[in-house]
């Protein structure tokens, strides 16, 4: 899987939105109910495209999750 499919996938899932940061993705995940923030699909679809999270940053007052996605890859 490319970057490109990645941002394709990624941008398919509900209540996730990414944008490009240089050398990084950073895929936004919002609130979803009873309070619950759950980015497993995003770190799927990195791990299936053989691209690293590199962070994850949380800000609960805000309701999202933002998590950062290496263009590069492994290595």
């Amino acid at each position: 899987m490319s970057n490109a499919e990645f941002l394709e996938a990624a941008v398919k899932l509900d209540g996730v939105s990414i944008s490009d940061e240089g050398e990084e993705f950073v895929a936004t995940c919002e609130e979803e109910a009873e309070g619950k923030i759950d980015a497993t699909k995003v770190f799927a679809s990195a791990r299936s495209a053989g691209l690293d999270v590199t962070n994850t940053i949380g800000d609960f007052d805000a309701g999202h999750l933002r998590v950062y996605v290496d263009k590069e890859g492994s290595e």
